[in-house]
């Protein structure tokens, strides 16, 4: 086990910003790539995009030795910087953990994970890019990563060489949680916000039967039709990147504006100290365009439980793509919730409806928690 001093302990809680949430919006990464080259109708897609990366941390240097997923964790607490992240009334309630993981790539990838202090967990959450608080103030543990590149993780700044190295990681890394002695006999859903609902659908493809169940937040499961690109755009993008994988010429533009209401919320995503603002890599561009459009082909093979929340005037995730899982996917018990006149950053809507959307967030969770899910001779299709 790792020993973290206290000054170390010190600059970490100076500068934890609620976990997952130092990540890179990926969806703002395609719609930078579409605002790049024209779509199939000849026009140009004018949506900017927004990155979000951290810090520099070391690799593992030759000659360390550490087991793969070996994690050091050190007492916390909760974050006091974001009211909205972490809400007073849940802040006495809940243990936060971080630490780090090891992948085979020999990059540390940070994690974190927030405990109910008085109860036993009722069950595993793994969430891809969102927030905790309110799950673990309904008694669930959270568990998050940042990916390799992201946030807190060591390894080039925003660039992912091959998506399937993410999924890779996340499918690790949670299954080293589950299958400790205390949590074997415990449910485990994935949850993930954006791009995550992505990582969360290919976690899903890659082992069919492992997870209980799917809480998916505005995913990207579909670009939007004028942003699409013409065949021999993505083409070119995948000969030009072979060449120069690393090359950072995809522009990032700040988007926050059209994606997240609360003025404070967009406040503190700007002043987030893990934020990249610097060009995405071709490469990057390649493998989110090629995931997205494989996810949109694929929904057929989802069939898991899920549930799938979206506002209606997003405009970065298309909330179309919502409505196409839940007509395809293959699913027995699956859930679409769409709110009216919402935006992209569900989070970051007023507080009224933020409540809203994580009350049937845990409502559905607790359903499934407490037994009800349909057997195999059910259908249970909601559209709320």
């Amino acid at each position: 086990m790792g020993v973290v001093t206290g000054a170390q302990a010190k600059r970490k809680r100076s500068n934890e910003f609620e976990g997952s949430a130092n990540r890179i919006n990926h969806e703002q990464v395609l719609c930078s790539i579409m605002s790049v080259f024209p779509t199939k109708n000849g026009a140009r897609a004018n949506i900017p995009s927004l990155s979000e990366a951290g810090r520099r941390l070391p690799r593992i240097r030759s000659g360390e030795h550490q087991a793969p997923h070996t994690v050091f964790w050190y007492d916390f607490r909760p974050c006091q910087k974001s009211k909205r992240c972490f809400p007073a009334q849940y802040r006495d309630n809940i243990k936060y953990e971080e630490g780090f993981v090891v992948n085979s790539r020999g990059n540390r990838l940070f994690t974190c994970r927030w405990m109910p202090k008085a109860l036993e967990p009722r069950a595993l959450i793994f969430i891809c890019h969102d927030t905790a608080a309110r799950l673990v103030n309904s008694g669930f543990a959270v568990y998050g990563i940042d990916h390799e590149g992201h946030g807190k993780s060591s390894g080039p700044k925003g660039y992912i060489s091959n998506f399937s190295d993410v999924v890779k990681d996340c499918s690790d890394h949670f299954k080293s949680v589950c299958e400790k002695q205390e949590n074997r006999s415990k449910k485990r859903f994935l949850y993930g916000f954006s791009m995550g609902g992505t990582v969360v659908l290919q976690l899903h493809r890659k082992d069919p039967l492992y997870w209980d169940g799917a809480v998916l937040l505005a995913p990207m499961c579909k670009i939007f039709d004028s942003m699409r690109p013409h065949p021999i755009v993505v083409s070119a993008l995948k000969m030009i990147s072979a060449v120069v994988p690393s090359w950072r010429v995809i522009p990032a533009t700040d988007m926050i504006d059209k994606v997240c209401k609360d003025p404070q919320f967009k406040k503190e995503i700007r002043s987030n100290p893990y934020m990249y603002k610097g060009n995405l890599a071709l490469q990057t561009g390649r493998e989110l365009l090629t995931v997205s459009l494989d996810i949109e082909k694929n929904l057929h093979e989802v069939s898991l439980p899920f549930l799938v929340v979206h506002g209606t005037d997003d405009v970065v995730a298309d909330p179309h793509g919502s409505k196409l899982l839940h007509e395809r996917a293959s699913s027995r018990d699956k859930t679409l919730k769409l709110y009216p006149g919402m935006w992209h950053v569900l989070m970051g809507e007023g507080p009224e409806d933020v409540e809203r959307v994580f009350g049937d967030v845990i409502s559905w969770l607790e359903d499934r928690v407490g037994g009800t899910v349909p057997d195999s001779t059910t259908k249970r299709h909601e559209i709320w």
